[in-house]
Formats: C-alpha cells, structure tokens, sequence
C-alpha cells in the first residue's frame, strides 16, 4: 500500500501548498489521479479534521439519519491550506530553497504515517499544539549587574512559530538520531506524542520560569497565563472544555488518585505506539491533561473492574488475541474459535486474565514495575473465560465475578433459545478474587436471564446480600450461599442491562434516609424480545428504534418491612440509550452521552434486515442520534421537577458506544471515549475518539469554593468523630446559615465502561457544628456507619458542601486497606450544635480561586496546585484584575448562550514529563493470595521481576488443563471481536 500513498499524497500535498517551486516536483509525471486514489490520500493524511458529528440539537426523541446527499469524504476534508503545514515548510527552509523543504515535509508525512498507520496531519498538528509556548522569556539588565526575567506574553501565531522552531532546532542538533531531518522530525513528534520530548520539556521550564516571575506581566497577561496553566481557573458553569488527547480511546477508566487517572481500550491500531506494537493502557495527567502510555499485554475489550481495599485497582476478563482489522490473533487457541496471541498487535488472550495497577503519584517512580500494570495471565488469573462480566465488592473488600460471556457476540444467546444450560458460549457461574478455595458455582439467575445478562448490574446491601439486574428480571443474592430472592420484574419491559444500556445509579445514602440504598434507573430499550436477535447481529435496524425516556426507582431492602417494588420516577427529557450517570459532589446526578435511537455494540455483519453492511446508515454502529447536552437530577426534588439541562451547555463530540465519563476531584468530569467500530478508524461516520472533555457543572459559577482543613486521610466504620474546620474566608453571609447548610460527602467513581460506574457510591456522613467567633465552622463529623456492607472498604474522596457548593475533593482509604473482615465500632456520638448569630464569611470575589482542601497528614512537598495557588494570589494582588476577569466571563456566558451547540477549547496545560519520583513503598501483596491450586501467584517481592513476555503464542501453555476455551464454540461463528 505504501508506494501507492506516496503517490497520492503528492497531489494532496500540492493543494496544501500552492504557488510554489514544489508544485512542479509534485506534479512531475502524474498529472492525472483517480478519485480512489484522491480518497485514499485523504484518508491517510488528514483523517477526520473537522471535529464535528451531526448531534440532534432539539433533543426530540426521533429518528436520526445521514442528510440527505450527504458527502462523508467532503465532511472530513480540511480547508485547502494548511497553515501549520506551511508555517512548518516556511521554517524548514534554508537559503530560499523551498522545494527543498516541501520534499522534507512530504517525507514527514510519510514517515509518520509508516510509523502508525494513522493520519499523520492530527499528530503533526495536535504535537506543535502541545510543544507552542504561551509566554517567550526576556532577560533585562538591572543596575548593579543583574538581570530579570520578563514573561512576553505571545499570540497564536507567535506561539506555534515559537514552537516550531524548538522542533527544528531540536532535531538539528548534531548527535540527533536519524540520518535523514524528516526521519529525525517524525520521531521527535511521536516523542512529543508519547509525553517523552525534551521539546515539552523546554516548554514546561518556559512556563515555570514564568509563572515564578509572574509579578511582571501586566494584569490581562497574567491573567491569560493563570488560565492556560491550571484549567480549573478557566471553567465557566454548564460548559465543555478541551481535556487533551487520551491517545487511546478511553473505554474504560478510573481514577486512580488525586493527579493521575487510567485509562483502557480493547487491543486495537491505535496511533501510539509502546514497546513496538500499538497501545491500549494511558495515565491521564489531572494538572496537564497530558496522556502517558502504559504497557498492558492482554486484550482488556470490555473487560470489568473494581478497587480494592488499599486503592490499588483490579479489572477481570475480556477478549481473545485480535489482529488488525479486528480479526482473529495470528496464533489460534485449541479448537480455532479464538487466539491465543497476535504478531502485529501484540496482544495476548485477556479472557481470563485479572490486572492490578497500583496508582502512582508524582513522587513515585512511574517506570517501576509497581506502577505499572502487572498482567500476566499465566501467574494470575480467573478459573473461567469472562467477557462482559460484572464486578462488586463486598463488605469485606473481596471482589465478586459474575457471568459473561464466554468469547464475544452481540447477545448471550443463540437463537431460537433452547435450554440456556446447553449453550456453550455463554458463562453462568460466579468467582471470586482473591480466589476461593471452592470451584465457580452456578448462579442460575444467569440462566434465567439469558441473552441480556451480559454487564449485569450489581449493588452490595446492608443485610450482606447483593441486589442484581438484568434482562427483566431482579434478585436479592446471597452469594456465600447461593440462593436468590426473587424481587418485581423491571416495568414497563424497559431492559437495561447491554446492549440495551440504561443509566443507573445508587442514589446518595444520607442520614435522612438512614443510609438505605435506592437504585435509580433511567432509559435503555424496550425493544421486542426478538429484535435482540443472537451472538451474529441484532434481528431489527436497531439505529430506528427510539430508546426509552422511562425511569424507575427500587429500594431492595425497605425498612419499614414493606415489600420491595419499582416506582416509576420522571421520566428523562429525552430517550437515552448508553447514558451515564455521575453522581456530583452537592448529591445530584449528572447524565452525559448516549444517543436518541439504538442499542450499545457494532456490526461489521449487518443485522437480519440490513443484510449488506454497507447499507448500514452509519457505519458499524448500532446507535444514532448522539445526546450531546448533559442533563442533571435532583434526587430531593419534588415529583415532576427533578430532571433540569437549563443552562447547559452541548458537546459537539458523539459520545455513543465505548464512551466514558468519571468525576474528578475538583468537582468537574472528564469524559472521553466513543468508539463503534471493530478497529480504529478516524473516518467512521461515528470515528474513533481520543478528544477528551471536562464538563463544569453549575457549582462552577461560584465565586468563592469552601477551603476546608483537617481533612482525614482514613475512615473507620463507627468510632470516634472527628472535626473540620471552614475558614471565614470559604464562604459569605452568616455564619449559622453556612454551618446549617454544611455537608460532608465522601463519594467513589468507581470503574467506568459502558455507561456504567462499577463500584460508584456516596455518602453523605453525619455532622453538628461549632460557629467560632471569627466567623470559622468546626464541623463534628461522624465516621461512616459501623457496616462495611453500605459503603464498601477503599479510596474514595471527601467534599464539603457549603450552600451546595463543594471544596476540592480529599483522597482518603475507608477501612483498614485490606482485604478480610472489617474491624468495627459503635457509631460515632457527635456534640451538640452551638451556633453564634454575630460570626459570618469574609469571602468575596477576590478568593475566586478555590484552594485545596488541606488534610491532617498532607505532604508539604512543592507541587503544581501550590504554584497556581501562589498565581491565584498574585491576580488577586494586581490592580483591576477582578474586573477583567468578570468581563471575559461574561463574554464567555454570552458566546455560550450564543452557540450551545459549541464548546470552549482551552490551550493544553504545561504536560507532565518524567518527574523523579521516588520509590513506592506498597504495593497489592495483600490483596494475592498464594493459591496455586487456582493459578494465581502472590505479588510480593519474589515476583516484582515479572519475567517479560516472550514469544510463545499461548500463555496457557504451561497450563494445558487450563484452556482458554470451555468446549465447543456457540453458534454462530466468524470474528469474535465483532461487538
């Protein structure tokens, strides 16, 4: 294929760059190109260039189609310059000889493009975007002999000059490896990509030096470098902004602490590269935004997860070995029906496979093996194939495995039915990790829910027992016995589970309801059974089908002794499939993505009534009609109003199949992900997506956040109560009414994939409160109550609201950070309130700035949060500042309401690039129990070696009783990587 790209982008090239000598080197002997050829030059040099998706901006419940005459090849051209291209070509030029660096340029784009097999003009673009500074340095001579440096603040074009130029000065340094300047040019770009350039570097010390020497700007300067440097300081209410590249599409994650989160893909041809094949594992930086590589070697598609009691994380399952394309591995499993590994790719059988990771901070050393995902299925890993599983933990940190499938499809199911027992490629058992002693039992609500039961939902409660939903029907599970009790059937035949995919969401547990669990869940599908179809497609053109705007609530476990029942609840303000809920730190619930019409999964083999693919309307998914425009619930509100998307702003970026959403612990979310296509591919109808957003929510329109101190970095279940303290400053107006309105959360993202949070909680924790006489509110605040059951054992983040305003999030462990029986104690006995009429707040605008919540055993090292506090401050200290920043909020407020189909996109912040770190001292020996009779090894320090992965095909190999496979294939047959 390669000497036909470097053909066909030659006359590409010539578009972009008119009028020149270089021209007439392009067009030398090929004046004549057919339009396949033309199509293929596009695709491979620009790939989707316009960011923008055909989003319903009304909302309305209908079905979603392409335009009519709709030129999908038009829609992803770029303008007929490329003004970055140019700027490059123009800066590579020496003595006049422009042909001469077209050449170079044009080799550029080829190498790039040998490298990843990706469009090569995203990466070019998105690195100099990365590496362009926002300030140039000035040193000025002082009287006496010294100098000072002088921050100039730079325009758009003066940054990406500024930029480029490092670039070009950077591989023209002698000693730079590549013979050729385009050979070295690509690799420092990939470098740039990977967060591993000495480029990023100079722009990061650029931006430090700058920010130290911060008192020179003027005030309008300052104020533009506070912004770039920290996003939060950006962030208008209701709004999206830019959250970088992820570089892998973003199907599952999960945050790890309070600076990195985790991201997952399926094994696939992503542009960026780790260890000689593509990559499908990322660490996402809070404070850059910037996305790091990790290695992960076995095909995590549509694997589980869950935390752990000491933070570290754990995910379960997933596909057999795939090739590019997303076919079969080139080494086949025992049988054929899966593989076992790939040459290409690289990617080992993840079907059994568990993964820990260790969440790293920045005084860790990231390249350690204990920050860096351990995967080796042949010393750990599930007794069972899982794909689709679900995941939860129990009171004792333990981590239930549940169903599956056995290898892929689109529905756990042949069709017709027949006796479920006697379907092979499905998965009805249960297990455990750390694995029990006693082989996976059959539970047979999976065999009396087959077909859609795959990702089924999960809730641990109170009484020990697990509330689990899927297809219609409904248990309470006594798992350590085995034995169901049956609860109602879902209303109104609204399925949830996937591929049907409706939000849900335990709702916040309060004092106010006595800590009893309630599930929500809102949309999905309520196709006809038969529409399901089997393991080979759907049986319907599921993309015309409206999803369902229905909701229903359950208390599994009243405490009044009634019988449990489904209450229907507000319904959405559209119908939603692959819609995610995110519960916010003020205790309302945030819906972002899915789409109007469809189901979750692809299709590379039509359905039953679109039997060609080609004829599928938007490519290979199974959904339309993206919901851009998040939505919030008030759980509290009255019946009939308690869904609101006023003042919400609209994303222009489809989140629809394999998106993803998590909140972070400065009260915004990210979300990332979107991906309905059986490999990477940028010029889908619905592309691959590796934009990331943050979403502000309406709390952001504070002017002052509470700044609380003396925040725990452990829970306990019962025992004693411990204080806050809110600064004077934190808030405004009188002081009983601040410390009347005060709560204190504590909240777990969980593991996100397929528009569902595994693990997600929130509590709120009992509090009185002293109002001191300078105007602070010592909150009384009780430990979680004394039953590990209501909020499992593990991470979590604590907020303190203030008139429904949350501070910034506290990382903290609840429990004692190991897996086993909880020690507890009698719940906490709190004082009375005392309350002072003469004490209020002393905020006011000036202290916009939300500071970081202090904790009682914080490190006091130097980090980019206590940089951009001392920025904050110096704006504050500037004359006028205020004022500057209220007008270009409000200009802000005004082009949002002008364009909500719009988005601001923020500049990337300074990246992260290899702090040191030191060494880190944990690691999840707890949590792996040296149990040989069920293939799993301890992670202790024999092991911390983990021997590299070699060429053999088969991880299994060593292990032949423990075959990936579980007797004969379902019906069926073809890719197993088709949904």
């Amino acid at each position: 294929m390669l000497p036909s790209v470097r053909q066909t982008a030659r006359s590409v090239l010539a578009r972009l760059l008119p009028g020149r000598a270089f021209v007439a080197t392009l067009h030398s002997s090929s004046s004549s190109r057919n339009q396949s050829q033309e199509d293929e030059a596009r695709d491979i040099l620009f790939g989707d260039m316009s960011g923008t998706t055909a989003i319903d901006q009304a909302g309305q419940n209908q079905v979603s189609k392409p335009r009519p005459n709709y030129d999908i090849m038009h829609h992803y051209i770029p303008p007929a310059q490329s003004p970055i291209l140019q700027l490059l070509t123009t800066m590579m030029m020496k003595d006049g000889k422009y042909a001469s660096a077209a050449k170079q340029t044009s080799q550029l784009l080829l190498h790039i493009y040998a490298m990843t097999r990706s469009p090569p003009m995203p990466i070019i673009e998105q690195a100099i975007s990365l590496i362009s500074p926002a300030v140039r340095l000035q040193r000025m001579k002082q009287r006496g002999g010294k100098s000072l440096i002088k921050p100039i603040p730079l325009s758009e074009r003066q940054r990406t000059r500024l930029g480029i130029k490092w670039l070009i000065d950077e591989v023209d340094k002698k000693g730079t490896p590549g013979k050729r300047r385009s050979e070295r040019l690509a690799k420092e770009i990939m470098g740039i990509m990977h967060g591993e350039s000495s480029v990023l570097r100079m722009k990061f010390e650029q931006h430090k030096t700058a920010m130290i020497n911060r008192m020179i700007l003027p005030p309008l300067s300052l104020l533009a470098l506070c912004l770039a440097s920290s996003p939060a300081l950006a962030a208008t209410a209701g709004s999206f902004a830019d959250g970088g590249n992820t570089l892998i599409s973003a199907m599952m994650l999960f945050v790890g602490n309070d600076k990195k989160v985790y991201i997952l893909d399926k094994a696939e041809g992503n542009a960026a590269q780790i260890n000689g094949h593509p990559a499908w594992g990322a660490v996402w930086d809070m404070d850059s935004h910037q996305s790091t590589v990790m290695d992960v070697r076995t095909n995590t598609f549509c694997s589980s997860g869950m935390h752990l009691p000491n933070g570290s994380y754990v995910t379960f399952g997933g596909n057999g070995a795939v090739g590019q394309g997303g076919g079969f591995g080139s080494q086949l499993n025992p049988g054929g029906f899966s593989a076992a590994w790939d040459s290409v790719y690289q990617d080992f059988d993840g079907t059994r496979a568990m993964r820990i990771l260790n969440p790293c901070t920045d005084s860790d050393n990231f390249a350690s093996a204990q920050c860096q995902w351990f995967d080796d299925p042949t010393l750990l890993s599930m007794q069972k194939s899982r794909w689709y599983s679900a995941a939860e933990a129990t009171g004792t940190g333990e981590v239930v495995i549940i169903g599956g499938f056995v290898n892929g499809g689109y529905v756990n199911r042949n069709y017709p039915v027949g006796d479920p027992s006697k379907n092979l490629g499905a998965e009805y058992t249960y297990e455990y990790f750390p694995p029990r002693s006693d082989p996976p039992q059959t539970f047979n609500f999976l065999l009396a829910t087959s077909g859609l039961n795959a990702y089924a939902h999960t809730f641990m409660m109170p009484s020990g027992k697990m509330f689990v939903q899927a297809n219609l029907s409904t248990v309470l599970w006594d798992f350590n016995a085995n034995q169901e009790t049956p609860l109602p059937a879902m209303p109104n035949g609204v399925a949830r589970v996937y591929p049907a995919s409706g939000a849900v969401a335990m709702l916040p547990l309060t004092p106010a309801n006595n800590y009893t669990p309630t599930i929500l869940f809102c949309g999905g599908q309520a196709m006809p059974e038969f529409d399901y179809g089997d393991y080979r497609f759907p049986f319907a053109d599921t993309w015309n089908i409206p999803a369902s705007q229905d909701c229903q609530r359950i208390t599994p476990e009243p405490q009044d002794g009634s019988a449990p029942t489904y209450v229907q609840d507000d319904n959405m303000l559209e119908g939603r499939t692959m819609g995610q809920f995110i519960i916010l730190p003020d205790s309302t619930l945030l819906m972002v993505n899915g789409g109007l019409n469809g189901t979750a999964g692809y299709s590379n083999n039509g359905t039953l009534t679109t039997t060609n693919p080609a004829d599928m309307p938007f490519g290979e998914s199974l959904a339309s009609g993206p919901v851009g425009k998040p939505a919030i619930y008030n759980p509290t509100a009255p019946a009939g109003s308690r869904w609101s998307n006023s003042g919400l702003s609209t994303s222009n970026i489809a989140r629809l199949y394999h998106s993803s959403a998590m909140l972070l612990p400065d009260g915004s979310v990210l979300i990332a992900g979107s991906n309905p296509n059986l490999d990477v591919n940028t010029n889908a109808f619905f592309p691959t997506e590796y934009r990331a957003e943050i979403f502000y929510p309406p709390y952001f329109n504070a002017s002052v956040r509470p700044a609380p101190t003396g925040m725990p970095k452990t829970l306990s279940y019962g025992g004693d109560p411990f204080d806050i303290t809110i600064p004077a400053s934190s808030y405004s107006g009188k002081a009983n009414d601040a410390a009347d309105s005060a709560t204190v959360i504590i909240t777990r993202g969980g593991f996100t994939t397929h528009a569902m949070n595994m693990g997600q909680r929130h509590m709120q924790l009992n509090n009185t409160y002293t109002v001191n006489s300078d105007g602070s509110i010592t909150l009384h605040v009780a430990q979680p109550p004394p039953n590990p059951n209501i909020f499992q054992p593990g991470p979590a983040f604590m907020f303190v609201n203030v008139h429904g305003i949350p501070s910034n999030g506290s990382y903290l462990i609840v429990g004692n950070g190991q897996i086993g029986q909880q020690p507890t104690a009698p719940a906490s006995v709190l004082p009375a309130s005392i309350r002072l009429d003469s004490a209020s707040g002393s905020a006011s605008g000036a202290n916009a700035a939300s500071a970081t919540p202090s904790s009682t055993s914080s490190s006091s090292g130097s980090h980019i949060g206590v940089i951009i506090g001392a920025i904050a401050a110096g704006v504050a200290a500037v004359a006028a500042i205020g004022a500057v920043a209220a007008i270009i909020v409000a200009r802000r407020r005004r082009a949002a309401a002008a364009a909500t189909s719009m988005y601001p996109m923020s500049g990337p912040g300074p990246a992260g690039f290899g702090k040191t770190r030191g060494d880190r001292a944990s690691d999840s020996s707890a949590f792996i129990p040296l149990q040989q009779s069920n293939h799993s090894a301890a992670w202790n320090a024999s092991t911390t070696s983990f021997n590299a992965y070699t060429d053999n095909p088969d991880p299994y190999a060593s292990n032949p009783s423990f075959s990936p496979m579980q007797g004969a294939p379902r019906t069926g047959g073809g890719q197993q990587y088709r949904y």
